[in-house]
């Protein structure tokens, strides 16, 4: 206990040091609509120009799609401001009543004010077309820039560049390599030169000194000691709650130690102010690396439970997760050092043989690493506590269906991924020592990020489906009574997963947050059935509105049978006709009363009642 004051103080520490001051909000005034739309039509214009002069990049094509998909998200308040704008002026004009036919019957103060309101509307209903012209434009230049990306990439994918096997690229490689860190050491050199005579240049040099030994011993005592006091007394004897607490526990700790220790190592780096410009872009590489190696190192000891059986999430024995748990690790560091090496070396100038070089030798100790972690998938995850609860005659009846001709579903699944990776693993590679650099990295890396992504969505479902079980699981001998709805927790919370999945597996495969708007766009405007729009927003408010009309209904139907009816001279037949007719009553209406706050016409459903 007495490391934490000490933890705290750093935290303090770090946190005083690396926080960014707040922006300042900008002051200025609002841009008008008119001053808006002239904009979007000037900037479309320039878009325009720029697609038909042809020569766009990637990073281009992206900045121009995301000033079109911020105009796009305008429309909708500009469209709804206007129209909040133009119905008080209509009512304005309805209520001066329809004009004579002789002007002369009418006074010159209402025929001026007819006309100011007329010219009025005139305006708001050619902003609203002006609007709905600017987005239909956006959107046409938006698919013409997603033709202009796709093309972009194909030519990349099919673009082959120096293979690390040709004769003089592993010269050119090493040649580059040296050019780029010689300016970085001359760069951190000079640095150091200019403060060599100040006065706080033995402060820079201590307090960095000793923030890193800081970091060292939070990463190489206190964490260890954390994790030992949580994980050793777990045993057979232990509640299940408390164990579920100790493996929450030992995860944080994987987590904020690991952290708080990488956040000391980059302030170590900001106090000293020896690193440049091009020791940043190394520093952050080394940061995303350690956030990658930091993570695998969380979840992996949270599914994998080296040394620890008791907290482990996974079906493997010892060894088995032992050696999952350091291929994880090993994948996890060549991520991190392509970061390193690969993208930020690209930053940092690195020529296309050094590139090559560096990813093909990355991609070959992948491809090791994805061949022997995919080795030790098994499925599926652990057996509930629930299911180890069952008795030896369900086993058999089980065993009986099985052999019935039922095909269990995760084996198929866990073999397809393996299959997948192994394939991957091979060709990625192979594609890389060819010359095709772009190719073997839009295969390899996706692949491996997709698998993290399906990786900690299947760790967060079973460590609820585990943590549900272990709550709800009756005692050996005794009957389960736990409601059924606690046991679909897991079935919502995997539920939820998938729907998170989905869009970031769609950024892993090289969508962007426009792709992402425009496709929230296009479902969240829904589908016509005739002449009626239904959108998901509706369908999420009819739910809830019958949802709480179904339950009024039930605590009326309840009212009445435990008050009201058994005081009535009715007898059972008739007390529970009238509780189920009410039942019904109250569903109808609240089906009807949804259907109606989803803007559907009540009239077209006349056939049906």
């Amino acid at each position: 206990m007495r490391l934490v004051p000490l933890l705290l103080l750093l935290g303090a520490l770090v946190a005083s040091l690396t926080a960014p001051l707040a922006a300042q909000p900008a002051g200025g005034e609002t841009e008008s609509p008119s001053a808006k739309l002239e904009r979007w039509d000037s900037e479309a214009s320039r878009i325009q120009a720029a697609i038909e002069e042809g020569g766009l990049t990637a990073a281009r094509i992206d900045s121009m799609r995301a000033t079109l998909e911020a105009h796009r998200a305008a429309v909708p308040d500009l469209v709804s401001a206007a129209e909040s704008e133009l119905a008080p002026v209509r009512q304005q004009l309805e209520a001066l009543g329809p004009a004579p036919e002789d002007p002369r019957e009418e006074s010159a103060e209402i025929r001026a004010e007819r006309e100011r309101l007329r010219s009025r509307i005139a305006d708001i209903e050619a902003r609203l077309k002006l609007l709905n012209q600017a987005d239909a434009r956006a959107a046409a230049l938006l698919s013409q820039l997603a033709d202009v990306r796709r093309d972009l990439f194909t030519r990349e994918l099919m673009t082959r560049g120096p293979s690390p096997l040709e004769p003089g690229v592993v010269a050119r490689a090493l040649s580059s390599l040296r050019t780029v860190a010689a300016g970085i050491v001359g760069e951190t050199a000079g640095r150091v030169g200019e403060s060599r005579m100040d006065l706080p240049f033995a402060l820079r040099v201590a307090l960095p000194l000793l923030l890193v030994a800081a970091a060292l011993v939070l990463v190489v005592q206190v964490r260890v000691a954390l994790i030992d006091r949580l994980v050793r007394p777990v045993g057979p004897e232990m509640s299940e709650g408390r164990r579920t607490l100790a493996g929450l526990g030992a995860t944080l700790v994987r987590v904020l130690v690991p952290m708080l220790a990488l956040a000391l190592v980059i302030a170590a780096a900001r106090i000293s102010g020896f690193v440049g410009e091009e020791g940043r872009s190394l520093v952050r590489g080394l940061a995303w690396t350690a956030l990658v190696v930091i993570g695998a190192y969380a979840l992996g000891g949270a599914f994998y439970a080296p040394h620890a059986p008791g907290l482990r999430l996974s079906r493997l024995p010892e060894t088995g997760a032992i050696a999952a748990h350091r291929w994880l690790m090993a994948l996890a560091a060549v991520v991190g050092l392509d970061r390193v090496l690969v993208v930020e070396g690209e930053e940092l100038g690195l020529a296309i043989a050094a590139l090559s070089l560096l990813n093909a030798g990355l991609m070959v100790l992948g491809a090791v690493a994805v061949w022997g972690y995919v080795g030790h998938l098994t499925a599926p995850p652990p057996e509930s506590a629930h299911a180890r609860a069952a008795d030896e005659e369900d086993e058999e009846e089980e065993a009986r269906h099985d052999e019935g001709g039922e095909v269990a579903v995760a084996p198929v699944i866990i073999g397809t991924l393996r299959f997948i990776a192994r394939a991957v693993a091979l060709v990625a590679p192979f594609l890389a020592l060819a010359g095709y650099y772009a190719a073997s990295r839009y295969l390899f890396y996706p692949v491996v990020f997709s698998g993290a992504v399906i990786g900690v969505c299947v760790l967060l479902f079973h460590a609820v489906q585990d943590t549900v079980d272990r709550l709800v699981a009756p005692a050996r001998g005794e009957e389960d009574t736990a409601p059924s709805r606690i046991r679909l927790i897991p079935v919502f919370v995997g539920f939820l997963l998938i729907c998170a999945a989905v869009p970031v597996l769609a950024l892993v495969w090289g969508a962007d947050t426009t792709d992402l708007s425009e496709a929230w766009r296009a479902f969240s405007q829904g589908f016509k059935v005739g002449e009626v729009t239904i959108s998901p927003l509706d369908f999420f408010s009819f739910l809830l509105v019958f949802a709480i009309g179904y339950v009024l209904t039930r605590i009326l139907q309840g009212v009445l049978r435990r008050s009201v009816l058994p005081v009535t001279r009715l007898d059972a037949g008739g007390r529970a006709a009238i509780s189920a007719g009410v039942f019904y009553v109250g569903v109808f209406l609240a089906a009807l009363v949804a259907i109606s706050a989803t803007g559907l016409d009540l009239s077209n459903l006349a056939i049906v009642a």
